[in-house]
């Protein structure tokens, strides 16, 4: 089991994370800042665990005693011939909730396993925007979608010794957004 937790825990690909926009504040000189996040694809896991496990793992949905959509992942444990499971607590998000739930109950069980456990020490990621890529709905800051197109932005980093020792995220233009080193 030991060898196939070291092949589920290696660094992700670039492909397979992304940015979210978790908040964004406006500053005492009227400029906005967003706190991003780095997060892997569902993909990802699906790939990962395909390529580690071939047909020696599943995924199972059920709801807990406090009605939390939940994951748990089976791993077929080849040495000691049983079943290895890690269960994942899903939270709704504010677009496609019931999709995210799901979603985000597979990414959390995966991590029980290491896959994407470098996503967790990432540092803050704080970048400038300009006042044409937030919109403001209810009273609360959101980003642009129209404006600024997440799915086109990279995430490069460096994952060595347990930690993040660089960092670069670029926009869909090339542009370096937020660099750390």
């Amino acid at each position: 089991m030991n060898d196939i937790i070291i092949k589920l825990s290696k660094q992700l690909d670039f492909e397979d994370v992304g940015l979210v926009c978790r908040t964004i504040g406006k500053t005492k000189d009227g400029k906005y800042k967003g706190l991003f996040l780095v997060h892997k694809t569902s993909r990802s896991v699906f790939t990962r665990f395909n390529e580690v496990c071939g047909l020696g793992w599943e995924d199972e949905y059920f709801y807990d005693a406090k009605d939390n959509l939940c994951c748990k992942i089976k791993v077929w444990d080849p040495e000691k011939e049983r079943w290895v499971a890690r269960v994942g607590v899903g939270t709704p998000s504010e677009i496609e909730k019931e999709k995210a739930t799901y979603s985000d109950a597979l990414k959390r069980a995966s991590v029980e396993y290491g896959h994407g456990l470098e996503l967790y020490h990432m540092p803050k990621i704080i970048i400038d925007l300009n006042e044409n890529q937030v919109e403001l709905i209810k009273g609360k800051h959101y980003l642009n979608r129209y404006r600024v197109d997440l799915k086109k932005w990279t995430v490069t980093y460096k994952w060595e010794n347990k930690k993040v020792s660089s960092l670069v995220v670029k926009n869909e233009k090339g542009e370096i957004k937020c660099q750390i080193s």
